[in-house]
């Protein structure tokens, strides 16, 4: 039986005068309604999303404390003083760590660096970080994509001694004694993170990279470094920026949006060692390097090493000189993630078949208990059981000390709050209303899934996910200059989504299954106006089918794929590309959703 994805359509109401936007910046009346839907609103917003490049990035003093960390930078420089840079196991983290270390020695600065296991130290500065920094004589303590909530360690660390510079971007941890007062803020020498109440920073959604980034830029600059020598470094920085950026799953609006899309541009020509190794060993086309390759091979292939092995393999690879010892340990890497996508797939498997026997169907939260699952997989599979059965789902495994375990959401339903309102089954619980993390006992766990169940004030209907459209577009509006306007809004990501067109009524004239492993569906598609266009479409192929068969029939998808008339009408959700398989360059429908012609 197929399973069923019942994502509620709905598209886009938002005005504008679309015709002149068109007119005043020589584009589409179509093109002008997308840049709408992404609420860029007035002709100052719109002309600095399609034209903005690194001269519109904002002044990195503006941020609060970071004059204040790179003069405590430059004073250790002069005073050949040490630093000691700890970082975060995630994609993020570790190309902050390559940042800074590459950026303090510019400036002279002798600069060690360290990042946690995520199975025996957990997120962040500890108690260990701190200790051993005191005892090999660290002069100063720099965090990165972490550290704003770290208030006992860098207590510690200033009662040992050490100058503490904390550089983050997550949210400011609150006084549990008074949950709705200040937020907390690390008793740091310099704490730059824009979150920061009183930080005036314009833009408070950088990463951990964004922000070293803006630190090292600024440090080159009081420095004196050479435009000649700071230039290109510094290019070479914005690589690993737009990496985390996108790898992190930050928006990708104002300064995230320039920094990813320069910093692309660079990837693209990039000369690095780690970086091109990684490149070639994935077989990419490096031309065509977007932050959907991005988001989905060198981001995850950076992030398996934390997961399996250790994150500093990955630190390593970006900072390799030696293009041979990039090829080797980007080969190293690409088989951690192969292992990494093995151990995911066989957990989905297993996590499927349990909720199945159980009826999954009748339920608002899924909870699935895993007992081989690797703790740092938990939140993948999570999120592909959210994907799959468009449900909250958590997924819990062994660990140290009873169940572990990562919690993905939708839209519709607040995670952190769900968990919260069963607090008292948690050992700890700590997130926010996408995604969060829990412990608890073992024997808390049937008590802790019915609990949350039973707390959930949603309908079934009502966690549905929704997936808003950008307009209704026949096939016969589609052309090479649209999606050629549309390149101009990349890159695509969270905050600035690849578009999402519709079209209704679709005659399946026919219907291949295609691609070396079989995994892409083909489909030549007509409209009511009798326009034809390819379609292809790149989910899960067996599930298409099977659902074809449960609307139509065996016989009419027998029909369909042998090209001859059938019965098969769908509506579809779509983006238009071109096919430049064999240099065809043909129009095509990149088929993304899908329901019968009457549902």
């Amino acid at each position: 039986m197929a399973v069923r994805h019942q994502r509620e359509w709905r598209i886009q109401a938002k005005k504008a005068d679309f015709d002149a936007i068109g007119r005043r910046f020589g584009i589409s009346p179509v093109t002008a309604r997308l840049i709408r839907n992404r609420d860029v609103i007035g002709e100052e917003a719109v002309d600095r999303y399609l034209h903005a490049g690194l001269a519109d990035l904002y002044d990195p003093a503006l941020m609060k404390d970071l004059d204040k960390a790179v003069g405590m930078l430059l004073a250790a420089a002069r005073e050949g003083k040490t630093v000691r840079v700890i970082g975060d196991y995630d994609c993020d983290g570790i190309c902050s760590i390559a940042i800074l270390i590459r950026g303090l020695a510019a400036v002279g600065l002798k600069a060690s660096w360290d990042i946690p296991d995520r199975v025996m130290d957990g997120y962040g500065l500890n108690e260990r970080f701190v200790r051993e920094a005191a005892r090999d004589g660290v002069d100063v303590l720099l965090t990165c994509d972490n550290g704003i909530a770290a208030i006992g360690e860098i207590a510690l660390a200033k009662e040992l001694g050490l100058s503490v510079i904390v550089t983050d971007h997550h949210e400011l941890p609150v006084n549990p004694a008074d949950p709705d007062g200040p937020r907390l803020v690390p008793a740091a020498d310099a704490v730059v993170n824009p979150k920061q109440p009183d930080c005036g920073y314009p833009f408070k959604g950088l990463c951990g990279a964004g922000i070293c980034f803006k630190l090292i830029g600024h440090l080159l600059q009081e420095a004196g470094v050479p435009d000649e020598t700071a230039g290109p470094l510094l290019s070479e920085l914005l690589e690993y920026t737009a990496i985390a950026t996108v790898a992190d799953v930050m928006d990708l609006v104002d300064e995230n949006r320039i920094l990813v899309r320069e910093g692309l541009a660079r990837i693209r020509r990039t000369t690095q060692p780690g970086l091109s190794a990684l490149i070639e060993g994935q077989k990419l086309d490096r031309s065509h390097i977007s932050a959907y390759h991005i988001g989905f091979i060198i981001g995850p292939t950076l992030n398996a090493a934390g997961r399996l092995e250790s994150a500093k393999e990955s630190v390593m690879l970006l900072m390799t000189g030696s293009m041979d010892n990039a090829r080797m340990m980007a080969e190293h890497l690409i088989g951690v993630n192969e292992e990494r996508k093995r151990l995911t797939q066989e957990n989905i498997g297993a996590a499927m078949k349990l909720l199945e026997a159980e009826g999954w169907e009748e339920k608002k939260v899924l909870v699935v208990y895993l007992p081989g699952c690797h703790e740092s997989l938990a939140g993948i599979v999570a999120g592909r059981i959210r994907e799959t059965c468009q449900r909250p789902a958590i997924v819990l495994t062994d660990g140290a000390e009873g169940l572990k375990g990562s919690a993905r959401s939708v839209e519709a339903y607040h995670m952190f709050n769900g968990i919260a309102g069963c607090a008292a089954l948690l050992s700890h619980y700590g997130g926010h209303p996408m995604a969060a993390g829990l412990s608890m006992p073992k024997e808390n766990l049937e008590a802790f899934a019915q609990q949350i169940n039973e707390n959930c004030t949603q309908t079934i209907d009502e966690l549905i996910p929704r997936q808003w459209i950008d307009l209704q577009l026949p096939f016969q509006y589609v052309s090479e200059r649209l999606i050629q306007e549309i390149e101009w809004l990349e890159p695509f990501g969270k905050g600035n989504t690849k578009p999402v067109f519709a079209e209704r009524g679709l005659k399946v004239a026919r219907l291949q299954v295609v691609g070396r492993n079989r995994q892409i569906i083909k489909l030549t598609l007509v409209n009511e106006s009798g326009t034809v266009m390819e379609g292809v479409y790149f989910g899960d192929p067996e599930n298409f089918l099977a659902e074809l068969e449960e609307d139509f029939g065996a016989d009419a998808v027998s029909e369909a794929k042998r090209g001859h008339v059938n019965p098969l009408r769908i509506h579809i959700l779509y983006y238009p590309a071109m096919d430049d398989y064999r240099g065809g360059g043909a129009l095509q429908a990149v088929v993304t959703d899908w329901r019968p012609a009457g549902r």
